[in-house]
């Protein structure tokens, strides 16, 4: 007897902390320093074509590109590659917001659309052409008006109505055709724009200084559009007239050359030029940013720009499929250029940013805009070449603690105010005295005419003394990671003497390694491997604190704590990089926490920098240079994070597929009716995956199968269910 089963599969996804929904923010424009985040598919990792023509995106945003090979589509795991009925090179894409996706290639254009059993397969609409319009070049654009689909090839428009074909053929050269607010454009040997109006193309102007073909439309304002060109950078159309849309960066955009483009929010929209990866616009006409192969772009000939719904945007290259997270509130700082040094200082100081890195310090004007052709806005500070340790404002002034001393900056020079090697950090102790804290224990500092100078060092301390805060009762307390905590209790009157205790395990302390100290609402806090402590004058002991522990985790080894000119607190633990945001409401304070997974694993091993610049924005120091974090709190808006399966199989002797991965608008898997099997086709195999673009390695998937078992899955990053 043949019995039956019934298996219902449910399954979520988690990303950034969040089940089935994911914030997307749509940020303004903020500081544009630094490289956002860039991810790169190669030809190895899609499995297809060298190059990649045009792109879309379905309803349950899979991405898919027009390649050398066919159409290629990607759900956030996997690619998938499906040719055309002849074979050659698919040029063009586009979907129909439904279920079809368009294809134009030489001498081919129809359309791919799903199976009962959500397969992609392709139907060639080439026979219902007239026989002697068959023979034609390559499809270039693909565009959708008034229920209609246009192809273009470089003599003739092919217009389809879901039944037959019309035929519009010219006697120049066709450069291209856009949908635009005014209508359907096409442009014929460069100069002549015609728009199709009643069933026809008609002439709309001549553009006699436009002498190369039109590689986009950007609508700017209500009425003014832009477009872009290959070789004479960008012009406007108002109403009937067309001219330059100059920026002081023609030069630079008719020398690189505008392959393709696509507008983006706030006023911005994208270049991808042939000779130099992708150029951003701003508003003011400015570039606002310029990345190439040096930024980490694989290659720098960019063959197609788009945008998705999340605000990524896709660059298909002469060579791979890039994405670049341009909203993205990270971006990375290499103040040494390609040395890409690890980093451990940061300062903002007199209008300037201050960078200290294994190979010197640098500074930069801290400023809301930087001109991206510019290339490099920082210089070395003289003198300070080496390993820095650490940057300080005291009383006026900048000190930097250096491998090979303490040093003041004043400007971009560096001056040597101590021959003690090894100097890590300072804190005042009075109006004229300064405590320095080197690799062989305490030193002391003096203001001489209004200059630091050196006075001498302590005595009773010969530990390295790296990590230091002064407490809310004068004391000084030091950490030392592997022995303990120091507490220095300092007097002019003893400045060579003070008075110094030593705790550790024996103290209430959980152990004597990773002991550090932090300073938090002017009171030294300290973090351990067993969550947050404090100190208790009255019984001499260290406590656990259980405010902190409750939110950052009593387990957790607490690296490094800092407060932020809102009040609220920075943390680093061996398992995460937060945020304690604290709210006051009156005489009640309402804290709650955030988690940043995009900076695990990132950030410097014992020496986690964690730098406040001001309200916006904060700066993190990691293996490979600074991380700048814009912490604008802004409106954003969720979008749902789409979770599809791409394919369903039975793995028995023989493989049999019996879902291929395509689902139409809703989710809805396009079959007749539900699919039974016999009860000998029991091991199934089941893929799946979110198409969340933005920081696809942050995502986490659990299962459960209905009908076998009782609870859910654990988070991990399997994508298979067998």
């Amino acid at each position: 007897m043949n019995s039956k089963i019934f298996v219902w599969v449910y399954l979520v996804a988690l990303v950034h902390g969040v089940i089935f929904l994911t914030p997307v923010f749509c940020t303004g424009q903020g500081v544009n320093i630094g490289t956002p985040p860039i991810w790169n598919y190669s030809r190895k990792e899609y499995a297809a074509g060298t190059q990649n023509w045009d792109a879309a995106q379905d309803n349950n945003n899979l991405m898919y590109w027009a390649n050398n090979d066919g159409l290629l589509r990607f759900d956030g795991t996997s690619w998938t590659s499906y040719p055309v009925s002849n074979h050659t090179i698919v040029r063009s894409i586009a979907f129909d917001g439904n279920d079809r996706i368009y294809a134009g290639a030489q001498s081919e254009l129809g359309y791919f659309s799903p199976n009962v059993s959500g397969q992609l397969t392709y139907k060639s609409l080439v026979d219902l052409l007239p026989a002697n319009n068959r023979n034609f070049e390559d499809v270039w654009d693909i565009v959708f008006n008034e229920g209609k689909v246009f192809f273009r090839t470089n003599r003739m428009v092919f217009e389809y109505d879901g039944k037959s074909f019309r035929t519009f053929t010219f006697n120049g050269h066709l450069d291209a055709m856009y949908n635009s607010p005014a209508g359907l454009l096409l442009q014929e040997e460069s100069k002549n724009l015609h728009i199709n109006q009643n069933g026809a193309f008609a002439p709309l102007m001549t553009i006699e200084n436009l002498q190369s073909a039109i590689t986009g439309i950007i609508p700017w304002t209500h009425d003014t559009i832009l477009l872009t060109s290959l070789k004479h950078g960008i012009f406007y159309l108002l109403n009937k007239k067309c001219d330059r849309w100059q920026t002081p960066y023609d030069p630079i955009l008719i020398e690189k050359r505008i392959y393709s483009s696509v507008p983006l929010s706030d006023h911005q929209f994208a270049l991808g030029t042939s000779l130099d990866g992708l150029i951003v616009m701003d508003q003011h006409r400015r570039i606002y940013r310029h990345l190439n192969k040096q930024d980490g772009l694989q290659n720098n000939n960019i063959l197609n720009t788009f945008c998705d719904r999340a605000g990524n945007v896709w660059l298909g290259l002469d060579n791979g499929i890039d994405c670049v997270v341009l909203d993205s509130r990270f971006t990375t700082i290499y103040p040494d250029k390609d040395l890409q040094a690890t980093a451990y200082a940061a300062a903002v100081f007199k209008d300037h940013l201050y960078l200290g890195v294994s190979n010197g310090a640098y500074m930069a004007p801290w400023q809301p805009y930087y001109d991206p052709e510019e290339k490099s806005y920082f210089k070395r500070v003289e003198n300070g070449e080496g390993q820095v340790w650490g940057l300080s404002m005291i009383d006026q002034s900048l000190m930097m603690g250096h491998h090979e001393g303490a040093f003041i900056i004043d400007g971009n020079t560096g001056n040597r105010i101590s021959n003690e090697p090894g100097s890590w950090t300072y804190v005042q102790l009075a109006d004229d005295y300064l405590l320095g804290g080197t690799y062989t224990g305490l030193v002391l500092y003096r203001k001489k005419d209004g200059e630091w100078i050196f006075d001498g060092k302590i005595n009773g301390i010969r530990e390295s003394c790296r990590i230091m805060v002064r407490d809310a009762d004068g004391s000084v307390w030091i950490s030392h990671p592997y022995r303990g905590l120091y507490q220095v209790k300092w007097s002019e009157e003893e400045k060579y003497d003070p008075e110094i205790k030593f705790f550790d395990i024996n103290s209430g302390l959980p152990t004597n390694l990773n002991n550090y100290v932090f300073q938090i609402t002017g009171k030294a806090v300290f973090g351990t491997e067993k969550g947050v402590y404090y100190f208790d004058k009255k019984q001499n002991r260290f406590l656990p604190d259980d405010p902190f522990n409750k939110l950052i985790g009593e387990n957790h080894r607490v690296k490094s704590m800092k407060e932020d000119a809102s009040g609220n607190i920075w943390y680093v633990t061996d398992q995460e990089v937060g945020l304690l945001v604290v709210d006051e409401y009156g005489l009640k304070k309402d804290v709650s926490k955030k988690v940043f997974p995009e900076l695990n694993g990132k950030l410097v091993g014992g020496f986690e920098l964690i730098y406040p610049i001001n309200s916006e924005y904060v700066l993190f120091g990691a293996e490979e240079g600074f991380i700048l974090y814009h912490h604008q709190n802004q409106p954003s808006k969720d979008s749902s994070l789409q979770l599809v399966f791409n394919g369903i199989r039975i793995m028995q002797a023989r493989d049999s597929l019996l879902f291929g991965g395509y689902m139409q608008y809703g989710n809805k898997i396009i079959s007749a009716e539900p699919q039974t099997l016999e009860a000998d086709l029991n091991n199934l195999s089941f893929s799946f995956s979110a198409t969340e673009y933005k920081t696809p390695s942050l995502i986490q998937y659990r299962t459960k199968l209905e009908g076998l078992e009782e609870e859910w899955s654990q988070w991990d990053s399997e994508t298979r269910r067998d």
